[in-house]
């Protein structure tokens, strides 16, 4: 007597089953009380600077400085302002957690990536924060310089640092974009910095950096001309 199809097939699925199941590995248990060895996790504490290579031109490695910027949020109240140098937007302003007076500017953060870039270079004044409405950012605050006043002591002189500034920021990848004598400050100590970084362009082209130096340079040939 034969059985029927639908219960044969049913026979055959259950005896592949039983013979998978004997062929299969046992699986095995560690003891409870056995030690399980974890993977270690290797940690390069000192690593090797990384040099970058972009349109055949090599980009130097920066400095651990850059990684640590972390300027402070500093809320808007409490800064007062001295003078106003750009309606709205470039204050020179004082706040009790600064004790000088500090340049405040609003609605320009753009330029903020060029002074981390640059940040440990001593080509820009001191990035002091960002400045904070509620939980948006605004603007930022940074060192006041009065390079008028060095200069009238220098008898119009100290803006030689100038080109030699540019050239660390071009060092960086880095081309200023409006590079004239007027967005070149100089310190007491005679160091030049330069500010207004709203045209930065990050780039390896000569044609940028020579622009850059051929504008400050002709800027800096008048200003001596005219202060002769």
């Amino acid at each position: 007597m034969s059985l029927p199809r639908p219960l044969l097939l049913l026979l055959s699925i259950a005896i592949t089953s039983l013979a998978a199941q004997r062929t299969l590995p046992k699986p095995t248990y560690a003891p409870q009380n056995a030690s399980i060895s974890k993977p270690q996790l290797q940690l390069h504490t000192n690593p090797s600077p990384i040099t970058l290579i972009l349109n055949n031109n090599t980009i130097p490695p920066l400095p651990l400085s850059i990684n640590n910027w972390q300027p402070p949020l500093i809320p808007q109240t409490h800064f007062t302002a001295l003078k106003t140098l750009q309606p709205s937007r470039l204050f020179l302003a004082t706040h009790p957690l600064f004790s000088a007076p500090v340049i405040l500017k609003l609605r320009s953060l753009y330029e903020v990536d060029a002074y981390r870039i640059l940040h440990g270079l001593g080509v820009t004044p001191e990035f002091l924060g960002y400045v904070t409405d509620g939980s948006q950012t605004i603007g930022f605050v940074t060192e006041f310089i009065d390079s008028e006043e060095v200069e009238e002591e220098n008898g119009g002189r100290g803006k030689e640092g100038c080109l030699s500034a540019l050239e660390k920021v071009h060092e960086r990848g880095i081309a200023h974009g409006d590079a004239h004598d007027g967005n070149c400050m100089v310190r007491a100590d005679g160091s030049a910095v330069l500010i207004d970084w709203e045209l930065y362009v990050e780039t390896w082209e000569p044609a940028e950096f020579e622009r850059d130096l051929d504008v400050m340079g002709r800027c800096l040939w008048v200003a001596g001309l005219e202060g002769a």
